[in-house]
């Protein structure tokens, strides 16, 4: 397993302030960001704005719907929407996404033939549950603040100590640290609080508040999966009931952006066995890395 960082920067970052928000989430002053590395940063923001008007185009009238909901379902909705269309424009083929509903959750057509997409995600709950609540710290906070100190222009990547705060709960984080990054702003000399961990604060357009994270990588044990794929084959039938298609995917995604949800892939994580789908895939969207089945039925 390798250690991992997770931080921001503003897309503006400057070569300098990059390498000094890496040398922070680290706690390595010697640590020696590359001009390469910078270089694939640049190019990636370039291509992000044609990236998402293609992702959004993907999505259709779907995404018209969803986009200014903010109930729980519509979010989730909204989720593995992006989830498919990114699917979509990684296959790189003639693919269009015909209808979205449930059970399963999406009908596409390659090369003309409709198939079936029932949509799923591999997650510690837990883990989750866990890095969510601090996500919501952060973005309380972040709110807060902006009231306070509506002037600020930095982008806070905080990382939590959690041995402290595993007995504090969400309400009691929140002014332990809006009174730490208020005073911080106010230039008043101010220890890090024990919940904080690391600190690192560079120059972004607005105040922007987010958990930064440092954990290793994990994989996906292929028990597990296989648990998971087995309980959506149980329901297959129904699948194929509710859209009138004997083809049937299940996509099944790691996004990997975070702790939360960051895995390793390989070639040898689906278990070596036949499969009711027709074809499985699992897709890590943030880093276009996909995994298939060669025991599905339509091997």
């Amino acid at each position: 397993m390798s250690s991992k960082f997770k931080i921001k920067v503003s897309k503006d970052a400057t070569f300098e302030e990059m390498a000094t928000a890496f040398k922070e989430a680290t706690g390595n002053p010697d640590f020696m960001l590359s001009q390469e590395v910078y270089g694939e940063f640049v190019s990636l923001n370039e291509s992000e704005s044609e990236e998402r008007e293609m992702i959004i185009k993907i999505m259709g009238k779907y995404y018209d719907e969803l986009k200014d909901k903010t109930d729980k379902e519509s979010i989730k909705r909204k989720d593995e929407l992006m989830d498919i269309a990114r699917f979509i424009l990684f296959l790189k083929e003639d693919v269009k996404l015909i209808s979205m509903g449930e059970s399963p959750d999406f009908i596409i057509e390659i090369n003309g033939e409709q198939i079936g997409i029932e949509h799923t995600r591999v997650y510690d709950k837990a883990l989750v549950a866990m890095i969510s609540n601090l996500e919501k710290v952060c973005k309380d906070v972040q709110q807060a603040l902006s009231l306070k100190a509506p002037d600020a222009k930095k982008i806070f990547n905080i990382q939590f100590n959690y041995d402290k705060i595993s007995q504090i709960d969400r309400k009691s984080l929140v002014p332990i640290l809006l009174e730490y990054l208020f005073n911080y702003l106010s230039d008043q000399a101010i220890d890090n609080p024990e919940i904080v961990k690391k600190i690192s604060v560079s120059s972004h357009s607005t105040l922007e508040i987010v958990l930064s994270e440092e954990y290793l990588s994990k994989g996906i044990a292929t028990k597990d999966l296989d648990v998971l794929i087995s309980q959506k084959e149980q329901k297959l039938k129904k699948y194929e009931a509710n859209c009138g298609l004997k083809n049937i995917y299940l996509l099944v995604i790691v996004d990997g952006v975070s702790e939360k949800s960051d895995h390793d892939l390989s070639p040898e994580l689906l278990p070596q066995r036949e499969f009711s789908f027709n074809n499985i895939f699992v897709f890590n969207p943030f880093k276009n890395v996909c995994v298939s089945t060669k025991f599905g039925r339509d091997s």
